[in-house]
């Protein structure tokens, strides 16, 4: 039963006329009979009896009043809850993205989001490193990070939304531009350029070398935008996310990595304690429309 019907009868109650009823409600008469006929119908009592010009409540009518009213009452309570908790209240959400590779996963998603909740704002805010501090300081509300051992995970929850493999990126005069794919062992015989303050992911980089057996060599570059610059100044590897293609120069090739546990999960996190209903529900969509295991 629409809950249209339930006001329409709270209102002819009020007014005890079917007339001024349909006046009120900027309906017709024999809409508005039709409706009420309609709860008759299904509750299989009359609810109002005619009394001159007026009509009144039925011994039915009289015990269905409360509950209508109750049930009305009730479902406004659920809208206006509803409308706070997903377009309300909190309409702002300040998220934060890495710097890398950002707008090939979750981007797109954000703009398709916005067009769906289209009250709702999204501040983002790009970091090369740190995002969980920034976070735990109340900068941003939430923000992509790299699932990995960290004590500052502990004062977070997160999100799963999906893992990257890596490839690796190097000069069109290195040794290895030619080949098809490249493994750990070709990969340890040269340097590998990694972001300075990227620890998550080097402590990443390391630990597979190291569980391997491997010991490269590693250059740190102080950050993205230099990397090229240091490819050219040591002729070093520098390995990244494999989605990450606007990081483009002519002088540039990537190659898949042939092993199948470099990538790195990748999730949502966020401060328990923050009551941002935009939270669970933009968790809640990324997680239902991003690829689980982006390549």
């Amino acid at each position: 039963m629409k809950i249209e019907y339930f006001k329409e009868f709270l209102v002819v109650s009020r007014l005890s006329s079917f007339t001024i009823a349909a006046a009120e409600l900027f309906m017709t008469q024999s809409t508005l009979s039709r409706h009420i006929t309609a709860l008759e119908d299904d509750l299989g009592e009359p609810l109002f009896y005619q009394v001159g010009h007026k009509v009144k409540l039925t011994e039915a009518g009289q015990l269905a009043q409360p509950v209508f009213e109750a049930i009305v009452t009730n479902y406004e309570m659920l809208k206006n809850k509803i409308e706070q908790q997903i377009t309300g209240m909190h309409q702002v959400v300040k998220l934060g993205l890495t710097a890398s590779g950002a707008e090939n996963v979750i981007s797109p998603f954000l703009k398709m989001f916005l067009t769906e909740y289209p009250k709702m704002q999204i501040h983002i805010s790009y970091y090369e490193h740190g995002i969980e501090e920034q976070i735990l300081s109340g900068n941003i509300d939430m923000g992509e990070v790299v699932l990995m051992d960290n004590p500052l995970y502990n004062k977070l929850s997160s999100v799963y939304l999906y893992h990257l493999y890596h490839t690796a990126m190097m000069l069109k005069t290195h040794p290895f531009a030619e080949k098809t794919d490249l493994s750990l062992e070709d990969i340890a015989l040269y340097k590998i350029i990694l972001i300075k303050q990227d620890t998550a992911f080097n402590y990443m980089i390391r630990k597979l070398f190291a569980d391997h057996d491997l010991t490269p060599e590693y250059i740190y570059s102080d950050h993205l935008f230099s990397i090229i610059l240091t490819m050219r100044q040591y002729g070093g590897i520098f390995i990244t996310r494999s989605n990450y293609i606007d990081f483009t120069s002519k002088d540039i090739v990537t190659k898949p990595i042939n092993h199948g546990t470099l990538y790195l999960d990748y999730a949502l996190a966020f401060r328990a304690d923050n009551d941002n209903p935009s939270i669970p529900l933009l968790c809640h969509y990324l997680q239902n429309h991003i690829d689980k295991n982006q390549i």
